[in-house]
């Protein structure tokens, strides 16, 4: 027995059979834009949803939208007003008019597509050099405080003096901040980080606890080329490069960077550029 094929004299299917068409595009398209409109026909709206998820894939992937806050937001609303968009439009089908439908549309495709695009985000979201990170130490506060849920923007790049970066040491992932590169000497004179013989000035820095003279005065250091002495911006609790045992990071670890708050139990620092 054939399927019956959807043209423009389609108004002459039974009703159950238009229906059931009508719940198949729509579930097509909850699946993929544009693919429900192709099946019924609608090869021009077929054209149109897919011309838009091409856009929504340039600014998730190529622009990387998600590489702030309000980017990431845009992202999220655009994608799932797009499936939902295209679910609901293949599932009124021709008939649009005429109802019979919409309530089954709310309760199983209208869920389905949300589903569906939220998945794809996350997908988006990784394919554009992404992921989350949740701190679990204090050793970076004030900058980043523990509990928050960070960004991750895991694309390559070369790190100057002052960036946070995001490694892998003790086979814990960790995040600290560059104060020495490749050639620099590094010393530690009664708390304050010289390099090259200059302080560094260093508003992120606080110190919290016991001044310890290993970590308030530390032997000249020579940083390797290709390495980083990092350090933590609480240095009264922070284990990093001031500890021989820690040592220097070498470009080659660094697996991203953090770029801004993604949750947070203070609403004030969602979306927080990370600096």
């Amino acid at each position: 027995m054939t399927q019956p094929h959807i043209t423009a004299d389609a108004h002459d299917l039974p009703r159950h059979a238009m229906t059931r068409w009508r719940l198949t595009a729509g579930l097509c398209s909850a699946l993929l834009p544009g693919t429900g409109q192709f099946l019924l026909g609608q090869r021009v709206r077929a054209l149109v949803f897919w011309a838009l998820l091409v856009v929504i894939v340039i600014l998730w992937i190529p622009m990387r939208l998600p590489g702030s806050f309000l980017g990431l937001l845009a992202a999220l609303i655009l994608t799932v007003v797009l499936w939902l968009a295209s679910a609901h439009d293949a599932l009124l089908g021709f008939r649009r008019s005429e109802g019979g439908v919409r309530g089954l549309w709310l309760a199983v495709v209208l869920p389905i597509a949300l589903v569906i695009a939220l998945v794809d985000c996350v997908i988006f979201f990784h394919l554009a050099g992404f992921h989350t990170l949740k701190v679990a130490s204090n050793g970076m506060e004030p900058t980043i405080r523990p509990g928050e849920r960070l960004v991750i923007s895991t694309r390559s790049f070369q790190p100057v003096q002052g960036d946070i970066i995001y490694f892998r040491r003790y086979g814990t992932m960790m995040l600290k901040r560059v104060a020495g590169l490749g050639g620099n000497l590094v010393q530690g004179s009664n708390g304050a980080v010289l390099v090259n013989g200059a302080a560094l000035v260093e508003p992120y820095a606080q110190h919290t606890g016991p001044h310890l003279p290993n970590l308030d005065n530390f032997p000249p250091v020579s940083v390797p080329q290709g390495s980083l002495f990092v350090l933590g911006d609480n240095r009264d609790v922070s284990l990093d490069s001031r500890m021989a045992e820690f040592g220097t990071v070498e470009e080659s670890e660094i697996l991203g960077r953090p770029v801004y708050v993604g949750m947070s139990s203070n609403p004030l620092r969602i979306g927080k550029t990370i600096r």
